[in-house]
């Protein structure tokens, strides 16, 4: 008992005897060297603070205030987040980020239209657009089928002469009906555009009345017919 006493006491002398000495070697400094002179003050193991010139290892993780000679913060380095905490935060950084976004868009959206009249004209434009090119690869497809009736008509004809067909034509059959894939594909793709687009516009319409603080329109009583029917290529 009376060993670890000693022991203690000589230990918590040692400490107060090299703060001591610390500080009278700070005062004994001139002052322009203090004035770089760091500190780091910390919570020792007891709950109390300490002014030291290092933090010990085993509290850098509790985290540690930077002063200078004249005990003023430099710095302050917070305590190691737990798991739980750096998924809190995780989530939180999360929910901020996409608040920011939704402020951004909410203001572009104000910048670019006025009226769900614009956002409206907006949609048309696009659509249409994207109408032409669709019309367009429509066009390049026919084409594309004949040239493939004239490979195929060729070929049924070297198959009535008795003739070999070349590996050649053979090839260019494949090379039109990849290519008819092909442009079949990019009609497919640019229809799920337009109606991705339409829904991304209907959004827009929605969130511009919001912004202006415009009324939803009244719904019309009116039974349309469509015609539903479509051509396939």
């Amino acid at each position: 008992m009376n060993k670890l006493y000693f022991q203690q006491a000589t230990s918590k002398t040692g400490m107060q005897l090299r703060r001591l000495v610390a500080g009278f070697c700070l005062l004994a400094m001139p002052v322009e060297q203090l004035s770089g002179i760091e500190l780091y003050k910390y919570r020792n193991a007891d709950g109390n603070f300490e002014v030291s010139n290092a933090v010990p290892s085993s509290l850098v993780s509790k985290g540690y205030t930077v002063v200078n000679a004249q005990g003023q913060v430099l710095r302050v380095i917070a305590p190691q987040m737990t798991a739980a905490e750096l998924e809190e935060k995780a989530a939180q950084d999360k929910l901020d980020a996409e608040k920011l976004a939704l402020i951004k868009w909410e203001d572009e959206l104000m910048l670019r239209y006025s009226s769900p009249a614009d956002v409206e004209y907006a949609r048309d434009q696009k659509s249409k657009a994207i109408d032409a090119m669709i019309e367009s690869t429509l066009l390049n497809i026919d084409r594309l089928k004949v040239h493939k009736q004239q490979l195929e008509h060729q070929a049924a004809n070297m198959e009535r002469a008795a003739q070999p067909l070349s590996p050649q034509l053979l090839r260019n059959l494949d090379i039109v009906e990849e290519q008819i894939q092909g442009r079949l594909e990019e009609v497919a793709a640019r229809k799920a555009e337009q109606v991705d687009t339409l829904e991304e516009f209907e959004r827009i319409i929605v969130k511009i009345r919001e912004l202006y603080g415009l009324p939803e329109p009244e719904s019309a009583d009116v039974s349309v017919n469509m015609d539903l029917s479509t051509t396939d290529h």
